[in-house]
């Protein structure tokens, strides 16, 4: 059997819907795990699943995790890669290892430390890297320089992705792109939830909804590419595929209630 290799951030990961830590105030819990785009596409294709998203994962550490798995990766088997935002960046640690932060995750570390509660051990990756003089340092950095050249940085990581996007289709993977552009193209779980009341989940991650809207567009784009025809799947994408097929994420709404419809049971279509 082949695999479907899923590698991105929460959006990648499932988050509000299968990240098992950090969610447990969700009414629901984990019974929509299987509504997340990496489990409908591998029950697609018929494919083993390893899905390698992470939450506040960066563009750098999303690449550098598939091409630590590019000698696992067989002919038979599928590679989505899915690009973060442009404002994670990756703080090299003493250990070897890489902390992704952003501004407000820095801001936060810096003022938890002069507190009486002190860092959450999340953070200690960092703090035991860094003093507090040299963490406000970054802290400036990434307020003051980072902006200047994020942009520049993301085109660089989008070209970086489908160079390993083109090696793998030349090896006779089938594998895609997609950005952060596409985040907003699709139901979150916050517009999912909202007529509940006390139970609205305030999240920006897709919702069961958007991820089976995702898989659709990347099942079609999943035909089309190849060799010759590389696909970046961004929102330019989508717009030109709904505009091609008006109908395309016509489907089969999962509302927010419970018991959940075993998704063996959902209308998957055969694009």
């Amino acid at each position: 059997m082949g695999k479907l290799w899923t590698f991105g951030d929460s959006f990648t990961l499932g988050a509000g819907l299968a990240q098992e830590t950090g969610y447990e105030f969700v009414w629901y819990g984990l019974q929509f795990k299987d509504y997340v785009y990496p489990n409908i596409l591998a029950h697609h294709y018929g494919l083993s699943l390893g899905n390698y998203g992470a939450s506040g994962e960066g563009n750098q550490t999303i690449i550098n995790t598939t091409v630590r798995n590019l000698p696992n990766i067989n002919s038979q088997d599928v590679v989505i890669i899915g690009l973060s935002c442009s404002q994670r960046m990756n703080i090299p640690t003493k250990d070897g290892g890489n902390f992704v932060s952003s501004g407000d995750i820095l801001d936060k570390i810096i003022k938890a430390k002069k507190s009486v509660e002190g860092v959450h051990p999340w953070s200690k990756q960092l703090v035991d890297t860094y003093t507090d003089e040299e963490l406000q340092i970054i802290y400036d950095y990434y307020l003051t320089q980072y902006p200047r050249f994020s942009d520049l940085a993301y085109s660089e990581y989008i070209m970086t992705a489908q160079a390993l996007q083109h090696s793998l289709l030349q090896r006779g993977v089938k594998c895609l792109v997609f950005d952060r552009s596409i985040w907003d193209n699709f139901e979150n779980i916050t517009e999912w939830t909202k007529g509940l009341g006390d139970q609205k989940v305030e999240d920006g991650h897709w919702s069961p909804n958007g991820h089976l809207a995702v898989a659709e567009v990347l099942k079609r784009a999943m035909k089309d590419v190849s060799v010759d025809n590389l696909i970046l799947v961004n929102n330019d994408h989508v717009k030109f595929e709904l505009e091609r097929d008006p109908e395309l994420l016509a489907l089969q709404p999962v509302y927010p209630t419970l018991p959940v419809t075993p998704f063996s049971e959902y209308p998957i279509t055969l694009i």
